[in-house]
């Protein structure tokens, strides 16, 4: 018994006393220029990127995440379950067609 207690005790000691990873998350960030998005409202509106960061760790890795939708719908996001795993990601939203066409 004293050591089902003992091990209780040191699984709760580790969970309780382990440094917690935090995260920056930053949102809406322009990728062109402002002359360009101040004369093109489509890409003020659609070019814009999502970042999501550890912040006290360095030399991770970063995931660039484009959305679905076939270049015809959809919109930016950082999906959940890559959250909280010690990556950057980067989630990329864009103009879509027909009101642009992609070579």
């Amino acid at each position: 018994m004293k050591k089902l207690f003992l091990l209780l005790f040191v699984f709760y000691s580790i969970n309780t006393f382990a440094q917690k990873e935090t995260y920056i998350s930053q949102q809406n960030i322009r990728y062109y220029a402002d002359s360009l998005t101040m004369k093109n409202a489509y890409i003020n509106e659609r070019c814009l990127l999502d970042l999501y960061y550890p912040k006290d760790k360095k030399n991770f890795t970063t995931i660039i995440w484009f959305h679905g939708g076939g270049l015809t719908g959809g919109g930016k996001e950082i999906p959940e379950a890559l959250k909280n795993k010690g990556y950057a990601i980067i989630g990329v939203g864009y103009r879509l067609s027909p009101k642009v066409s992609a070579p």
